[in-house]
């Protein structure tokens, strides 16, 4: 099974830097245009799929009906970004500031949100359902968010979530893991993982990654 996946593009609390936004976020005018150049880049290679999935975040639907305007798209929750609860709206330089050994413990929850650890438990839920219904040559797409995607390529590579976030996406980016189809006996956890592609992105929104992030 192949497994395309997509962060969303840039949107208004990527811009404003905030611990994660909330569903309501939508994508700013850079993000359309980073989708858009995705959606040319994915006609010129003929990317098709037989399913595709996004979350129930507004940022994320903006962006897979931007790249993939003809799919038919189905809604899965455990796709979403982490829930940071009351904080998910406030800048994160505020909240590290507060709560300085938050990240070192990734079982710690969000005041009135979830843990990072949660996230894990419920895409691996999803991933394990997927491996489980689709057909060993099936192409699955994803346009979901940073969290989701990281644990799905810790996952796929054998990192724990001790390390998360171990590897980010960029913005409107692709990642692509192939799962190899165990044999008859075998279950789907059993399937083995390649990481075949990590943050891809044409080359007219790709300079921003060669140069140094604003502090």
């Amino acid at each position: 099974m192949m497994l395309y996946l997509f962060r969303h593009a840039k949107s208004h609390a990527n811009t404003a830097r905030l611990v994660t936004g909330t569903p309501a976020d939508t994508l700013v005018d850079e993000g359309r245009r980073q989708a858009e150049a995705m959606q040319r880049w994915l006609d010129q290679v003929q990317l098709d799929a037989d399913h595709f999935f996004t979350s129930t975040w507004r940022r994320a639907q903006e962006t897979a009906r931007l790249m993939f305007p003809r799919a038919e798209w189905r809604i899965d929750a455990r796709l979403g970004e982490t829930d940071a609860g009351s904080v998910a709206e406030w800048p994160l330089a505020q909240f590290v500031a507060q709560q300085p050994q938050f990240y070192r413990n990734n079982a710690t929850p969000y005041p009135g949100g979830e843990s990072h650890e949660a996230l894990n438990r419920r895409v691996t839920n999803w991933l394990d359902e997927l491996l489980a219904q689709q057909a060993a040559d099936a192409r699955i797409v994803v346009v979901a968010h940073s969290g989701p995607i990281a644990c799905l390529i810790q996952h796929a590579l054998g990192i724990g979530m001790e390390r998360f976030p171990a590897l980010l996406p960029a913005h409107a980016s692709l990642t692509v893991i192939e799962y190899a189809h165990g044999g008859a006996h075998a279950d789907a956890n059993a399937r083995k993982a390649t990481l075949k592609g990590f943050s891809l992105t044409p080359a007219e929104t790709a300079g921003p990654m060669l140069t140094p992030t604003r502090q």
